[in-house]
């Protein structure tokens, strides 16, 4: 292109336009810009008439983009109208876009700014040379066969339901290679089936000099078998004493396909939004993550946003931070919700089970294998597979997972069949994958492909106002009373003081000492005596006795890591016995 351009620029920023002047000079436009910032300096500037191209700038002090685009539209140039912004918006792209701009470039990609004006541009002259065209057709039918060859748009001439004339454009364009081919054939057919009857009933009405669209857009097959859409403007004329239909088409498919993005593109933040809205309203927890901390505010937005998507997500944080109930929450809130969510500790498989625990097993696949086996891929086909301690996998699990997430499938063992589960990958790790990954102990690709969607849990210490929430909800759900939930202010600022290397874990364990034996243990500072309202002393000997056996119950069970079996051989109790005095108690097992 080497004329040389007059554009008219939309913007209140001198630098910003200063910008795209060099970036249409730097990739080889002659171009000449005025800038203006305000509707009454734009309405001057669109009187002058001599604009080949405008670009605005979305968002105007005062005067908006829209508005800039209303009035371009009322001033009927034919010219390219293209809306630039700072900022990506899918919803102000497909507004844009409805309401008539070309295109919706972002300031800081404008790598695509003289392609855009290029082609329109080009198309704006293939509209112009269409109007001569059909112009010319009213005087004379020998003007219109020569100058139809001479634009782009494909030109065919139908009556009664065959195709009189075609361009050597409308051929190539369905997938012919000269005119020939489709001259005398019936028109429309390449059309999809479901829009053929309703365009040949539009046709036939014009034929027969009554109204009816003057447009359409539709899915064609071409004759080289290539599925496309096409824009279609139909008019009645008179050829040699007959009514005919005048049909003029373009491929659209590079519209539609942006029409279709940004449509996609919209309904996730659409549904973005509704999770947000509706798992949000209270701030202070998500799912089952409680905080009203900054931290965790990042936190839910993201597992907000993993959730309106099936892309892969890796939940990184210390042990005790919550990185399942981040996972469940992303399970919950995502089209998953209702099938299976199977959580995975791979660091707790022995090596030698790990493929027959992932993949299941055949009857007869080894010895003691008696029966069919389905693995944690059966188990979790439709739903989601947590696999915490992702790092822990060896190299050989990596590539046969990797083959069943993206669609290979796998076998069990002692199996030929090929099973192709549909699941969605969410891991955690306290680990740097980066760091396995250069290790060489994680696949490349693996990394890749679980590894779309990061999330880091902050531990508790970088989330200190949490705490009184966290400490709140774990009186209340390990059975804690009105006069167990006060909590004198020394406590307290003992716990948010407290540097938590357990994080969230440490501190439920922490409470349900707390709540039994009446102190507050935590490493190395001591033991802290809980304060006792008043009314809450002791009245009688069996309500001291039982006040007592629940402090030896915990501490039988701290002793035994809340194994409930040993805690009660450990007693000398029976099982059974010792189940229903833990009832009694309230102690939930850990």
């Amino acid at each position: 292109m080497t004329q040389k351009l007059c554009v008219l620029i939309v913007e209140d920023s001198e630098d910003d336009a200063f910008l795209i002047l060099r970036k249409l000079r730097r990739d080889g436009l002659k171009a000449h810009c005025e800038r203006v910032d305000s509707e009454e300096d734009m309405r001057d500037a669109l009187a002058a008439r001599r604009w080949d191209v405008i670009i605005s700038d979305y968002d105007l002090p005062g005067f908006g983009g829209i508005e800039a685009l209303a009035l371009w539209k009322a001033s009927g140039m034919d010219i390219p109208f293209i809306m630039v912004s700072g900022v990506l918006g899918e919803d102000v792209a497909v507004e844009v876009m409805k309401e008539g701009a070309h295109d919706y470039l972002i300031k800081d990609r404008l790598d695509r700014l003289v392609p855009a004006i290029q082609r329109e541009l080009r198309d704006a002259a293939n509209r112009r040379k269409r109007m001569v065209v059909e112009r010319a057709l009213d005087r004379s039918e020998v003007q219109y066969r020569l100058l139809t060859e001479q634009i782009a748009d494909g030109i065919s001439l139908t009556q009664n339901g065959k195709y009189l004339f075609v361009n050597s454009a409308f051929a190539e364009l369905f997938g012919y290679p000269d005119t020939e081919c489709l001259v005398g054939q019936a028109a429309f057919g390449h059309l999809v089936q479901d829009q053929q009857d309703s365009v040949l009933a539009w046709v036939r009405q014009l034929e027969a000099g009554g109204d009816g669209p003057d447009s359409f857009q539709g899915r064609c097959i071409g004759g080289d078998g290539r599925v496309f859409w096409v824009g279609a403007n139909l008019r009645s004329i008179i050829w040699q004493g007959s009514n005919a239909v005048l049909l003029t088409v373009r491929d659209i498919s590079e519209v539609k396909e942006k029409e279709r993005r940004l449509e996609e593109e919209s309904a996730l933040l659409r549904t973005e939004n509704r999770l947000l809205r509706s798992s949000m309203k209270d701030r202070y927890r998500f799912g089952a993550m409680i905080g009203k901390s900054h931290p965790m505010q990042d936190v839910y937005e993201l597992v907000a946003k993993a959730a309106a998507t099936d892309a892969g997500v890796v939940v990184y944080g210390e042990s005790g931070t919550g990185k399942e109930l981040a996972a469940r929450a992303i399970h919950d809130l995502s089209d998953r919700r209702g099938m299976p969510f199977v959580p995975v500790n791979c660091g707790a498989i022995p090596e030698e089970l790990l493929e027959s625990e992932f993949f299941g097993y055949a009857k007869g696949a080894f010895t003691g294998a008696h029966g069919d086996r389905p693995g944690y891929l059966d188990h979790a086909d439709g739903g989601t597979l947590f696999l915490d301690e992702i790092g822990e996998i060896s190299l050989s699990l990596q590539v046969k997972l990797l083959r069943a997430i993206e669609g290979g499938g796998y076998s069990p063992l002692g199996s030929v069949a090929v099973k192709k589960p549909d699941i969605r990958i969410v891991a955690a790790t306290n680990r740097d994958l980066d760091a396995a990954v250069r290790a060489g102990t994680m696949r490349e690709d693996f990394y890749y492909r679980i590894h779309i969607i990061p999330i880091h849990l902050p531990p508790l210490k970088e989330r200190r106002d949490d705490i009184p929430l966290l400490v709140e909800h774990f009186i209340k759900t390990q059975g804690g009373n009105a006069s167990s939930a006060v909590m004198d202010g020394r406590t307290m600022h003992t716990l948010l003081e407290y540097g938590w290397p357990g994080n969230i874990r440490e501190l439920q364990n922490v409470i349900r000492r707390y709540l039994t034996l009446g102190t507050l243990q935590l490493e190395g500072t001591g033991t802290v005596e809980a304060q006792v309202p008043e009314g809450g002393d002791v009245q009688d000997l069996q309500a001291a006795m039982k006040h007592h056996e629940k402090k030896l119950m915990v501490m039988a069970l701290e002793k035994n890591r809340w194994h409930r079996g040993n805690t009660a051989r450990y007693l000398n109790l029976p099982a059974r016995t010792f189940y229903k005095k833990m009832k009694d108690h309230k102690l939930n097992s850990a």
